[in-house]
């Protein structure tokens, strides 16, 4: 009751989110060059890797583990304090140096002010682990929306006055320092502000394969800043990451509640229940992809009619790409699953296996074709997650027994379902761009007609998801 209680909270006040920081996106597309974009995003890329190194898996640390003390949460606390300052004074220190080998002066500009987050991060980030812990979907889910609507607030209000670039940086320290307040109003019963500088060898055993896991996903999430940044410039980056970003709607939508939900419930079915930890993720996985596959599919057919609508014809350069990066997407959507069920089980060397696949093919891709343009970059990335897709599947047979068979099996009903809702989404392409509708139009009809062939399929075929929405629906009055 708690577990799918949880996930409704999540998914509900999760979205709520989204559709902020969705409106977000909108306003800055329109207040922001894609130059200024560029440089964020390099900025955040570079920020982010480092960030791998703050915890030392400390946060997945606190949350599988079966028995958590005081002296634990100490050390996790401790642990983060100490490498995120240390951390935050290596970047201050190389800030300049990065924005040289770009050759944007603006990128030191925004590091600047990014490296404050890192002072705050450790607080926020063992209270959350918490939280996550005991599923306390409610309390994360007022932080989480506070704290949205502060960030939004700031950084519209920054962008509107002409900081560029700067704005969604100071934004994003005024999220944390909203975050480590909220966190410590709704903080677990009992929990006690001591960080200990000992006993930090657990932690490290444990966490070293998390962090390689994590560094190699940053290194994955960043390549392309990187690559195009440094080869092509800002302009391109920017371009890259809005079209990275529409494809990441569907993670901003479902992301948090595998983010929450997934590791804790699937922990806690392995030291519980392991007879039916399979079951559990068989079924899960289906869930994920009837959801991801369709609105993939659709972004993917409608990427020109989506982008004007939402972003404005400045970033119609973007469009080729998204077709592509809807297909990486697709191709590693039961990686996202297949990780936290390996953190779990506690094999998170077998999680940075998966995510090495995926960086080494995209590096060895990308240097062998020179990615001289950006749709170039986007196949290389389509190939490399197909990789993706065959090591998570290895490493779940060998780990937990998840055989191909029974992979196929939970995935094909969501095939039939994304089959169906594809040639529905490309039919009103084909009938409509013969007519003289607005691309606003366009889009109605197509969503519309897709989300009923949706419903009509999932209840047709009798998917496994019909099986949770009749118990929801059951328990209203």
């Amino acid at each position: 009751m708690q577990i799918r209680r949880s996930m409704w909270i999540t998914f509900i006040f999760s979205n709520a989110n989204t559709i902020v920081m969705f409106a977000v996106t909108l306003v800055l597309a329109r207040l922001l060059t894609p130059e200024e974009v560029g440089v964020f995003s390099i900025a955040v890329a570079f920020i982010n890797f480092v960030a791998v190194f703050r915890d030392w898996g400390g946060r997945v640390f606190l949350i599988r583990s079966k028995e958590l003390t005081d002296e634990q949460i100490g050390s996790v606390l401790g642990l983060m304090i100490t490498t995120s300052w240390v951390l935050a004074a290596a970047m201050w220190l190389g800030k300049q140096a990065l924005a040289n080998y770009f050759k944007e002066d603006q990128i030191a500009v925004v590091l600047s002010i990014l490296i404050i987050s890192f002072l705050l991060v450790p607080f926020a980030s063992v209270l959350s682990s918490l939280l996550v812990r005991n599923l306390s979907a409610g309390r994360n889910a007022f932080v989480n929306l506070t704290s949205t609507a502060v960030y939004a607030a700031t950084c519209l209000g920054l962008a509107a006055n002409d900081y560029g670039s700067t704005a969604p940086a100071w934004a994003n320290v005024a999220n944390l320092v909203c975050n480590v307040v909220c966190y410590w109003i709704v903080k677990p019963k009992g929990f006690r502000f001591q960080p200990r500088f000992r006993g930090w060898r657990e932690v490290i055993s444990y966490g070293g394969g998390v962090t390689l896991g994590n560094a190699m996903t940053t290194i994955n999430q960043a390549l392309p800043d990187f690559a195009i940044g440094r080869s092509l410039g800002a302009h391109e980056v920017g371009l890259f990451s809005r079209a990275n970003g529409l494809v990441g709607l569907l993670q901003q939508g479902i992301g948090p509640v595998l983010n929450f939900n997934a590791l804790p419930i699937l922990a806690r079915r392995h030291h519980e229940a392991p007879e039916e930890f399979i079951d559990l993720f068989s079924k899960s996985l289906a869930y994920l992809t009837v959801i991801a596959w369709p609105v993939l599919a659709f972004i993917a057919i409608y990427p020109n009619e989506i982008i004007e609508l939402l972003y404005g014809r400045t970033w119609l350069a973007a469009s080729p790409l998204v077709p592509w990066l809807c297909a990486a997407e697709a191709a590693r959507v039961s990686s996202h699953l297949v990780n936290p069920a390996l953190y779990a089980i506690g094999r998170p060397y077998a999680s940075a296996f998966i995510i090495f696949s995926g960086l080494a093919g995209r590096m060895l891709l990308i240097v062998a074709l020179g990615a001289a343009d950006l749709v170039q970059v986007a196949i290389c990335f389509f190939v490399a997650d197909i990789g993706v897709t065959l090591a998570s599947g290895a490493m779940a047979q060998r780990c937990f027994g998840f055989s191909p068979r029974m992979l196929l099996s939970s995935q094909a009903p969501s095939l039939r379902v994304l089959l169906a809702c594809a040639a529905v989404s490309g039919s009103v392409a084909l009938i409509c761009d013969k007519t003289a509708l607005s691309g606003l139009a366009v889009l109605g009809i197509a969503a519309a007609t897709t989300a009923i062939t949706w419903v009509i399929t999932i209840h047709y075929l009798a998917h496994p998801v019909m099986d949770e929405l009749r118990k929801k629906s059951a328990k209203k009055p």
